[in-house]
């Protein structure tokens, strides 16, 4: 065998030896898990002297936004919350929305395992409309994964923010490495 077959033999070796198909040796029953998402939301100057304070905390009302909803950016999306939102306000909200998490293990018989998504909660995702489950997640009442490709989180009720949750996008940007 010539060096241009040989090395072409031990690529295409390389490349596909882990597709090799595995052995389930056995799945777990699928589980809930709570879970944290980080969503992001310019704001710009403007907006906080016009923000709406109720107890000291800043009111985010959908009615005065894009199509009724809140929008905000997070980090399972493609674009990536962090990078998506810096440089895009004067300043940066960061809102940990409390969820939950579906997955089930798949164990094989070499010893790895794999988590997904289990089917009936995959089956509840709609990636053309406005959906509360998403990749395994569901987020609670009022809160949905965008129809849009990016996959924005959607928020149709107003919302209440401690005002330690927008800081300069300065400060965002130089807190998460982006300066």
């Amino acid at each position: 065998m010539n060096w241009y077959k040989s090395s072409q033999s031990d690529f295409f070796n390389d490349l596909f030896k882990d597709t090799v198909p595995k052995k389930v040796d056995h799945i777990d029953s699928p589980r809930t898990e709570p879970n944290t998402l980080m969503l992001y939301r310019s704001l710009v100057s403007e907006d906080l002297s016009r923000l709406e304070k109720s107890g000291g905390q800043y009111i985010l009302n959908p009615s005065t936004s894009e199509q009724g909803l809140l929008w905000f950016s997070h980090d399972l999306s493609r674009h990536g919350g962090v990078q998506y939102v810096a440089g895009r306000g004067k300043y940066i909200l960061t809102y940990p929305l409390e969820c939950v998490r579906h997955v089930e293990t798949i164990h094989y018989d070499d010893g790895s395992s794999y988590n997904r998504v289990p089917k009936e909660i995959e089956e509840k995702s709609d990636p053309t409309s406005n959906s509360p489950v998403y990749m395994g997640y569901e987020l609670p009442g009022g809160w949905f994964f965008s129809y849009k490709m990016e996959k924005f989180i959607v928020c149709d009720h107003p919302l209440a923010v401690d005002p330690s949750m927008i800081q300069s996008n300065e400060d965002f940007e130089t807190e998460h490495e982006l300066v």
